[in-house]
Formats: structure tokens, sequence, C-alpha cells
């Protein structure tokens, strides 16, 4: 249980829409 605690405060809430902005571009480049 403390594992998925801890994780969840390493991890900002800030880094999951600018990885999906990542994922959306580099879907993106490849789409062309």
């Amino acid at each position: 249980m403390s594992r998925f605690r801890a994780s969840e405060w390493i991890v900002p809430p800030i880094v999951v829409p600018l990885f999906l902005l990542l994922l959306v571009c580099a879907a993106a480049i490849l789409n062309g």
C-alpha cells in the first residue's frame, strides 16, 4: 500500500498531460 502512495507522490500531475502531449506529437509525426 505504501509503495502505491509513494509512486503517486513521486509522479506529479503535471507529467501526465505532458506525456500525453508527447504521444500525440509522436503520432502526428508518424502519420505525417
